[in-house]
């Protein structure tokens, strides 16, 4: 079986319309030899949960999810009130979440919309 990974930010059990086409993508693929991995956000980013869009067929799905990467603004705070510290920027965690997903089991292809620089994610 062929192996994708789907980066979505919006993602069952998010209440948000833009959730229902990756999950519609996800639960589908392997009637036709797919694998899907889903890389989303923390559930904690979604404004709305809706936990009647966790399809069964979900279930059983390898989704990893990840924090949302805080606005410049959330930066600037965060720093001018943790002493300073740039502890923030020593790595960038969500390329470290997402080589193990890409590298093991191989990925046949990837597939997910542009975040924006505040739609990013953190490990």
């Amino acid at each position: 079986m062929k192996r994708i990974l789907i980066i979505a930010f919006h993602f069952p059990p998010d209440a948000a319309v833009g959730g229902v086409r990756p999950a519609k993508f996800a639960k589908y693929l392997p009637e036709f030899g797919w694998e899907p991995y889903v890389l989303t956000v923390d559930q904690s980013a979604y404004e709305r949960i809706d936990t009647s869009r966790m399809d069964s067929s979900l279930s059983g799905m390898i989704i990893r999810r990840v924090q949302l990467v805080p606005s410049p603004l959330e930066l600037l705070e965060r720093i001018r009130y943790a002493g300073k510290s740039l502890t923030l920027f020593a790595s960038n965690p969500l390329l470290e979440r997402v080589e193990p997903i890409m590298t093991n089991p191989q990925l046949d292809l990837t597939t997910g919309h542009f975040f924006r620089r505040s739609e990013g994610g953190l490990a």
